[in-house]
């Protein structure tokens, strides 16, 4: 209604006149005198009564005119929307087979109609039906493929035979084709999705280029054309009605009435999260025997749910069950190997069958298979851990390429595979939730479910800081005779608690007791060699059995193991732990104090083990011990080997002074220090003094004394003064005379020495001194007109290897690259050092003097800049100085290549300007420019957007060639594009380097060219100046061990009186100083040099000067201080201050 419409009316003469009739109508409606044979009668703002049944005629225009026949009728149907839209159905809502029957269904909300059927793109005349009712039903009898379309209705008023209501949606009426295989399907994911998430149907077919069509109930899908053999429907906001049963099926893109059976129906089950979860459990639990019965449970929330049960990976059909309460029963009567698996169970309401809840957690059926032996576990630590520390759970077995399964009532681990024979299950974090009894197995990769019975238990105790120590005492205190009767007391604060006796190194199950008290008394009634060790005690609330305290220790003596000499090392340096012991074939593992588990282990060849640390940072820093195992099998650990302080220079150093009584005031003491001593008043009978970041100002011998805080001039005796004798100074000048000639003669052979390595631009030299020899006391006075440098290599004599790459240059991902390092002597050992790491990333034992280490299928990581070292193969090994670095440069394929263009482009004059531009595609990276056969440093560019200009201001004939470009992020600085093309910079004038007999490209001036190193030739001259500088060096060694012997039979000034009989001069009035011990700090004996104000400090091992048992008292008044010795006011220059350096002991074993 409203619409506009015309009739067209022609016939085949001209000049005649034209009349529309309308049926019911008397006369006609009107005419028209066309000027040619055809005429329009256009009708606008089409109303109800437009509605009927039109024909029109012609006749001659003249008197008396003569009419033709009238033409057929047209019938004008005017749509009325007012009238309700009637609604259709197919009875066959899939594919229709051939010569079946089809009923199409059209619903009116009125009687007294006519309904009519209406088939797109059929000009026929169409069916219509008057029903009694308000429905029609049109029946096709036999299905044909002419009968396949889309269909739809509408019906007319009786009384109003031309007013129609709008017609209906459509159905398609889907004939199958026989010859069209039936499709498949399947739903990702498998079994259901979330409200909200995302869900894919797929649909494959066996034809190629087909369009296929997603069918369910009640909800139309868009047909999709085949990608190749497949198609798929894609959701992305899955609601509640998407759940139902869907089918596909497809068509010939030309015939798309034609199609296939539909394939088998697959559920979509949406899960709703508002529905709880249910729970699930297994009866019995753990692993279970071949053979018995198993039932597993599932509770929800309420009841007239449908349960379902579910196995991983299985695809069967789901069991299900309707039960009359909240919970449904599932009973494998007689397991089997197939019936393993992990299970979880899910519920959906009986009046939402497609609506489902979360699938709850997961239970593990395990069937046991016997011929898998059982396995062992322990912990590392495996004395308990403190609440934020790590710990490592070992499982242990005796199969390869296993998966491990930790177990934890009441917690799930992730399984781990084994590294050989066992595996390691790490926890970072201990909280108090991780304490409890572990116990671990072990199954095939490909039988997840059939395993062995567990290993025997053990428990992780956590150790709660909260909880108070308790404390321990020993009884009789003191060392303990064979046979007596000791008991060990702990005591705590809180009762209903169960202590335990812990011993250091013991494997055994610790003692324990619960006592009525807050105390507990173990007893060890006669004790043996057995006994003696280091005890310790903790305490457990009984309702937290798995919550201790922290352990307080009783000191004992443990047998321990056997390491290697620490030290000072400055920021960036290197330094080597080594661990030995007297057995093969076992695996030696280093730990740091304070770390929860061990830093680095190693499986060496021999009973020696080496951990180096290259390019020392603040945080290795720290005590390190070292301890052995056996490589397989179960096997315990040996006790930790004696501890070895790593002291990095810039790092934090605590120096402790200990005394015996309180209330007194401590003071640090360095030798030839001048200014105020530092002091402290701590609240008990020890003083910390601090220095927070070492430096070589702080090099140098400490003391420490302290005075009563009620008699402030009081104190007690600081460490004895060393003195100097006139047969010492004697020693002392001779001694310098000597060294100065050495050093003259090492001047000399230095400045002509014919390897290259002397540096004549340094005016003023440090004296820079490697390792001590041990047992060897050395005092170095330098003055400051010497100018010979004398170097001693800190790790051995041996020159630095040279280092190459191969290919060079840039290589691509997944390239093959062969890093090769040589020197000139055999049978040693290859170290490779990648900067940034800490450690070395290789080594290798050539049987010649050159050593590669190739690098397969390079990932970004590789790019990096790399050196090589070697050293020894014997103990102690001997360290080369590192090689010159290379670079390996890794070129990624997917950081697009960059543009380059040339400014001007043209044949370039002699000294013209020229611009090489190189654009990228992103900013934050660095530009390189490579000139082709150029072997000098790449110029390069850091810009600030996306493009680099490189100039050349004043071009001449070396600067012709082919330029290329990449760039690299600055991020991954090791990381490069592949280069950009080329571009030609053709200089006037200049050679055609491609044509023959052309001169090579020159080369940047000044920059070296590639070439063999330089033979190393020692001319008679060098070895001569070498044996006389021995020579004087043996004299002076002679001289210095003289002195030594010297010092240690003759009675000194100030020396208090020592064991044997020796006694020193003691001033008359002086109270007697008590004997003082010097102990070597746990610190290498290696000298820093500090040059200042014109002239040079030389520092050397300084000692920790400790009091045995100090006592303070009232020296007599008028006491005549202690004179100087005069040795020491002798040796007093204006341009040096003398520092004597005490030899360090032999180190100790690691």
């Amino acid at each position: 209604m409203g619409g506009n419409f015309t009739i067209w009316c022609w016939h085949q003469l001209l000049d005649m006149s034209i009349q529309l009739y309308k049926a019911g109508d008397g006369n006609y409606l009107t005419y028209t005198d066309p000027a040619g044979s055809e005429a329009e009668f256009p009708i606008t703002s089409a109303r109800r009564d437009h509605g009927g049944s039109y024909t029109c005629r012609y006749s001659n225009r003249t008197d008396p005119p003569a009419y033709s026949e009238p033409s057929d009728p047209v019938q004008i149907i005017v749509a009325d929307p007012s009238l309700p839209r009637p609604s259709i159905s197919l009875s066959l809502t899939s594919v229709t087979a051939s010569g079946a029957g089809a009923t199409i269904r059209c619903q009116g909300q009125r009687r007294d109609v006519r309904f009519f059927l209406h088939k797109a793109g059929d000009l026929n005349l169409q069916r219509q039906m008057d029903p009694a009712g308000d429905g029609a039903e049109f029946l096709i009898p036999t299905v044909g493929r002419q009968h396949g379309g889309s269909y739809s209705c509408s019906y007319r008023p009786r009384s109003e035979p031309f007013v129609s209501s709008q017609p209906s949606d459509t159905v398609q009426l889907v004939v199958a084709e026989p010859s069209y295989p039936k499709p498949s399907i399947s739903i990702s994911p498998r079994w259901g999705v979330s409200l909200g998430g995302a869900v894919t149907v797929r649909c494959w077919g066996q034809r190629q280029d087909m369009r296929f069509m997603l069918n369910k109930e009640g909800r139309h899908f868009p047909p999709v054309d085949s990608d190749g053999f497949e198609a798929e429907f894609s959701s992305s906001n899955v609601r509640r009605e998407y759940g139902g049963s869907y089918s596909c099926s497809y068509h010939s893109r030309s015939e798309p009435f034609t199609m296939s059976y539909p394939s088998d129906p697959m559920e979509l089950v949406v899960r709703d999260p508002s529905l709880p979860r249910p729970n699930i459990s297994l009866s019995p639990t753990g692993v279970t025997a071949p053979g018995a019965n198993v039932t597993i449970w599932c509770q929800g929330p309420r009841r007239d749910m449908r349960f379902f049960l579910h196995k991983a990976g299985d695809l069967n059909l789901q069991r299900q069950m309707d039960p009359a309460g909240d919970v449904a029963e599932f009973l494998i009567p007689t397991v089997g190997q197939q019936h393993r698996g992990s299970y979880s169970c899910s519920y959906r309401p009986q009046s939402e069958p497609f609506v489902s809840s979360q699938p709850s957690d997961t239970v593990q059926l395990v069937v046991a298979e016997p011929s898998y032996p059982k396995p062992s576990i322990f912990l590392s630590p495996s004395g308990g851990v403190s609440l934020g520390e790590a710990v490592a759970i070992w499982c242990k077995g005796q199969h390869q390429g296993v998966r491990f399964v930790l177990n934890k009532e009441g917690r799930h681990f992730p399984p781990v595979d084994s590294d050989g024979l066992g595996a390691v299950f790490p926890i970072s974090n201990v909280s108090r939730e991780d304490g409890g009894s572990y116990n671990c197995s072990y199954h095939s990769q490909s039988e997840p479910f059939t395993v062995l019975d567990p290993s025997d238990p053990v428990e992780l105790v956590v150790r709660d800081p909260g909880l108070s120590r308790p404390s321990i005492s020993l009884s009789p205190a003191g060392v303990t005779a064979l046979g007596a009767d000791v008991t060990i007391q702990c005591q705590g604060q809180r009762q209903d608690v169960r202590f335990f006796l812990h011993k250091a190194g013991d494997l055994n199950p610790q003692r324990h007791m619960d006592p009525a008290g807050a105390g507990a008394k173990f007893r060890i009634p006669t004790v043996g060699q057995q006994h003696r060790g280091s005890y310790s005690c903790s305490y457990r609330p009984l309702s937290k059995p798995f919550i201790s305290s922290l352990l307080l220790l009783l000191a004992g003596q443990v047998e321990q193991g056997v390491g290697s000499p620490g030290g000072v090392i400055p920021m960036g340096g290197n330094v080597t732990i080594r661990c030995r012991h007297q057995r093969l074939g076992i695996r030696f593992l280093l730990y740091k104090d304070g770390d929860g588990n061990y830093t680095n282990f190693t499986d060496p060849a021999g009973s020696e083990a080496e951990f180096p640390i290259t390019s020392a940072r603040r945080e290795h820093g720290g005590s390190y011990a070292c301890r052995y195992s056996n490589r397989k099998g179960n096997t315990g650990y040996s006790e930790p080997s004696d501890p070895v302080q790593i002291i990095v220079a810039g790092a934090n150093i605590i120096i402790r002074c200990q005394g015996q009584r309180w209330e007194v005031r401590f003071f640090l003491h360095k030798a030839g220090d001048l200014n105020p001593q530092r002091h402290m008043d701590p609240a008990g009978a020890e003083a910390e003094f601090r220095i927070p970041t070492m430096g070589r100002q702080h090099g140098g011998s400490y003391s420490c004394s302290y005075q009563p805080r009620s008699e402030p001039f009081v104190s007690s005796q600081p460490t004895a003064l060393l003195d100097f004798t006139d047969t010492n100074i004697v020693r002392l000048a001779l001694s310098a005379v000597v060294l100065l000639v050495l050093g003259l003669i090492l001047a000399d052979a230095y400045y002509s020495c014919p390897w290259g390595g002397c540096d004549t631009r340094a005016s003023k030299c440090p004296l820079v001194v490697g390792s001590a020899d041990e047992g060897i006391r050395r005092t170095w006075f330098v003055s400051p007109p010497l100018t010979a440098c004398l170097f001693v290599t800190p790790e051995g004599s041996y020159p630095k290897p040279s280092i190459s790459v191969s290919p060079g240059g840039v290589i691509p991902l997944g390239g093959n690259v062969t890093i090769r390092c040589c020197h000139q002597r055999l049978g040693l050992r290859f170290l490779l050092y990648k900067d940034g790491d800490g450690n070395y990333t290789n080594f290798t034992d050539p049987a010649g003097s050159e050593a590669e280490f190739p690098i397969t299928r390079a990932r970004r990581d590789h790019g990096g800049s790399y050196t090589c070292r070697y050293s020894k193969r014997t103990d102690p090994p001997d360290y080369s100085e590192p090689s010159d670095p290379v670079q390996i440069i890794v070129a990624d394929s997917s950081l697009s290549r960059p543009n380059i263009s040339l400014s001007p482009n043209e044949v370039i004059d002699p000294g013209a300007n020229v611009t090489i531009r190189c654009q990228g595609q992103c900013q934050d990276v660095r530009f390189f420019l490579h000139k082709a056969g150029d072997l000098n440093p790449q110029r390069h560019m850091d810009p600030a957007g996306a493009r680099a200009e490189f100039r050349i201001p004043s071009v001449d004939r070396q600067h012709g060639g082919s330029y290329s470009c990449s760039y690299r992020p600055r991020s991954e600085p090791f990381v490069s594009s592949q280069p950009s093309d080329t571009v030609e910079l053709v200089v006037a004038g200049r050679t055609n380097p491609t044509q023959p007999g052309a001169a090579p490209a020159p080369t940047r001036p000044g920059s070296p060219r590639p070439g063999p190193p330089p033979r190393q030739d020692y001319p008679p001259f060098a070895i001569l100046r070498l044996s006389l500088a021995a020579g004087v060096l043996l004299a002076l060694v002679v001289i210095l061990a003289e002195a030594a012997y010297s010092w240690r039979r003759t009675p000194h000034l100030l020396t208090p009186q020592r064991p044997g009989g020796e006694q020193g001069w003691q001033p008359e009035g002086q109270m007697e100083a008590p004997a003082w011990e010097l102990q070597p700090p746990p610190i290498p004996a290696r000298s820093l040099g500090t040059e200042t104000a014109g002239h040079t400090h030389v520092w050397g091992q300084g000692a920790v000067i400790r009091p045995a048992a100090p006592s303070i008292s009232v020296s007599p008044p008028h006491s005549p201080p202690l004179p100087q010795p005069p040795q020491m006011r002798s040796m007093h220059h204006p341009a040096c201050s003398p520092h004597l350096i005490p030899a360090p002991t032999p180190p100790p074993q690691i």
